[in-house]
């Protein structure tokens, strides 16, 4: 819903809102104020916003172009002006490299580099900057600017307007599902980021300082500080290789003391029950008020791939093919960081007797800090980066320690979306976990290298890892689907009470985030639901048809119909319906809806059941997508669903009103007979 009001607001304000589409993107091609302003993902938001309806796709498009085709103009004639001129200008005289960088890619790509730097984050508002530093002609600029700038602003904002219709389909089944996407998404999109600027970074521009000042600190004769020349010894024979892996060295150094601060502090905490301990609870009540059975099969899914039958198969593929590649150094290095891995996170719990906030394992595993998932998936696909690019040359390295990165937080992730460990657990498994790697990198490093082929391996622990994971999850799915799931406690209550006063403790609105007051339930019932289906049936009510491919389809035509179009499924409390029926309306459908409680009827042992009638017509999206809109008018729909069930001589209904509490009507309906 959050979403849909800022999207209002924006729709009333469109004189303001296209402007600021053009100056993002200006701002997102200009030269120097480009590295700082992520105009990439501004105008993604705003293809986002063109789904709902707030913005247009063709102006916003047309904004976009203009301002990237006027940000890098404005950089060429910067370039053509000041020439040579620009090296002794901040920041070009402090970061001589962002120059340099851009000189040799544009001398070694012409004209196409200003067509595809666009698309590269370092150099993109550098290179109209040297292209007319260098004298590019101002024709051929123009047309490669032209062309770059359509084919940008296409490829940023088209995915926005696809990703925000797929929002507006997951908020109308729930807001937690929107939320959760918008959540991952932006916690894969920050780890990638948050990846390529260290390793990016660090190799560009901080690893000549830390070089510099390390090694004037080794060279110098007397200690700094506290040190000792033994601590002096052990820095040296760790951060002055024979190779060029000097500035990785000195990475993995500083992750190593940082990183085993970090998790000494996070042990501190919830030894001494710091704040953190409270943050761990906030945190976990968080996501189990977020959880979705549909969400809940993907988190489960994604901490499969995380367990030790999937991390041990991938292990042991390592160590057989470093074997047959006749790498036993690296082969016995890999085998002790995994097990030692192992082993320390083990002996970690065991010492510190530290509970989850659920209880679904037995043993050693029953303690919950550090998290075994996080901190293997950490130090298993950490070192597989190591082994893939740690001696490389190649710029693009940064990507396999980014899907290392990502791999291992969204398992991480998963843990505390099913509440298997509180945020403190996973921390720690975390900084356990990268500590462990960073030390197992820098006595890689140091280790003559042994020749394998990175290829074979990569292919080699795709396979293996994609077997062992479907085998896994085919094995394993539906059993871990019971134990990770929410087990809300069963409350009994008799049907003389449900009628007179209980109907009032159940929920009056449809539970999604902090409650959707647009959704009433203003339906609630006991007795076997198969049975009033046949009830309603009489009345041409019938099952809405299931939602697959083809009435899928259906939602990409121009002129849906809106009685072809899929009932899209709607949560309440995180659970999708247990009952859905539908019945013809003029220029519609109306649709019954009812959820499944966890209040039984002390008479019969059945759930009592909570639900609403709504009537539904369709609404375009942009021109690309047909989905349902559901009516407000709640009142006309619980009419018409009162004199459906009038044929039915088999069901007794009762409308309560409770207007002194401000609750909507509401209708009771029960099979006669029952008490």
């Amino acid at each position: 819903m959050f979403f849909e009001e800022w999207a209002a607001i924006i729709a009333t304000h469109p004189h303001i809102s296209y402007p600021l589409v053009l100056l993002i993107s200006l701002a997102e091609s200009l030269a120097v104020i480009g590295l700082l302003v992520p105009g990439t993902v501004f105008i993604f938001g705003a293809g986002m916003l063109v789904a709902s309806g707030a913005l247009s796709l063709t102006p916003t498009l047309l904004m976009a172009i203009a301002g990237a085709i006027a940000g890098d103009a404005i950089s060429y004639w910067l370039g053509r002006i000041y020439h040579q001129r620009l090296r002794n200008l901040w920041p070009f005289n402090r970061h001589p490299r962002l120059l340099t960088d851009g000189e040799e890619y544009f001398r070694s790509h012409g004209a196409a580099s200003v067509l595809m730097g666009r698309f590269i984050g370092p150099i993109r508002p550098v290179i109209p900057l040297i292209a007319g530093m260098l004298g590019m002609p101002a024709p051929l600029f123009a047309l490669t600017n032209i062309a770059s700038a359509v084919a940008w602003a296409v490829a940023v904002l088209l995915p926005g307007v696809l990703f925000g219709t797929s929002l507006a389909v997951a908020g109308a089944i729930s807001a937690r599902l929107t939320f959760l996407l918008l959540l991952l998404v932006g916690a894969l999109w920050f780890a990638a980021w948050l990846c390529r600027l260290l390793f990016l970074g660090y190799d560009r521009y901080w690893r000549h300082y830390w070089q510099e000042r390390i090694g004037q600190w080794l060279a110098s004769e007397r200690p700094t500080g506290n040190s000792t020349p033994a601590a002096r010894r052990l820095i040296a024979f760790f951060l002055t290789p024979r190779r060029e892996e000097r500035h990785l060295l000195i990475f993995l150094a500083l992750a190593f003391f940082f990183m085993g601060w970090a998790f000494l502090g996070i042990t501190e905490d919830v030894l001494t029950r710091d704040p953190l301990v409270r943050i761990d609870q906030a945190v976990y009540h968080f996501f189990q008020a977020m959880r979705t059975q549909a969400t809940d099969r993907l988190f489960v899914f994604l901490t499969e791939l995380g367990d030790g039958f999937v991390s041990t198969a991938v292990a042991v593929a390592v160590l057989l093919f470093l074997v047959a590649e006749q790498c036993v150094r690296t082969g016995g290095l890999w085998l002790v960081t995994i097990v030692g891995g192992e082993l320390l996170t083990q002996i970690f719990k065991w010492a510190l007797h530290l509970p989850r906030p659920v209880d679904i394992y037995e043993g050693v595993s029953t303690f919950g800090f550090p998290s075994g998932h996080t901190a293997m998936s950490v130090i298993l696909y950490g070192f597989l980066a190591l082994l893939i690019g740690g001696r490389s040359r190649s710029p693009k390295r940064w990507a396999v320690f980014g899907c290392a990165l990502v791999v291992a937080l969204l398992i991480a992730f998963s843990r505390l979306y099913l509440g298997a460990h509180w945020l403190s657990d996973v921390l720690g498994g975390f900084s356990l976990g990268s500590l462990w790697i960073a030390l197992a990198g820098i006595v890689l490093l140091k280790s003559e290298a042994e020749p394998f082929s990175r290829k074979i391996l990569v292919l080699v622990v795709v396979v293996v890892f994609a077997i062992a994971a479907a085998w896994h999850i085919a094995e394993r799915h539906e059993a871990d689907m019971e134990r990770y799931a929410i087990r809300p406690p069963v409350r009994l209550i008799d049907q003389a009470t449900w009628r007179t006063t209980g109907w009032t403790t159940m929920p009056a609105w449809r539970l999604d985030l902090a409650g959707d007051d647009g959704q009433p339930l203003t339906v609630q019932g006991a007795g076997d639901q198969t049975q009033l289906a046949r009830h309603l049936a009489s009345a041409n009510w019938h099952p809405a048809p299931p939602l697959g491919l083809k009435s899928v389809l259906a939602m990409l035509a121009p002129d849906a119909d809106s009685a072809a179009l899929p009932v899209l499924p709607r949560l309440h409390d995180g659970r999708p319906e247990t009952f859905l029926l539908i019945h013809p309306a003029p220029g519609g459908r109306w649709v019954l809806r009812l959820w499944s409680t966890n209040i039984r009827c002390r008479e019969t042992g059945m759930p009592l059941w909570i639900g609403t009638a709504e009537i539904q017509k369709s609404r375009r999206l942009e021109n690309l997508l047909t989905v349902p809109r559901t009516s407000r008018d709640y009142n006309q729909a619980l009419a018409f669903f009162v004199r459906s069930l009038a044929v039915n001589d088999a069901i007794t209904v009762t409308m309560k009103d409770d207007a002194t509490a401000g609750r909507h009507p509401v209708l009771l309906v029960a099979e006669k007979g029952n008490p």
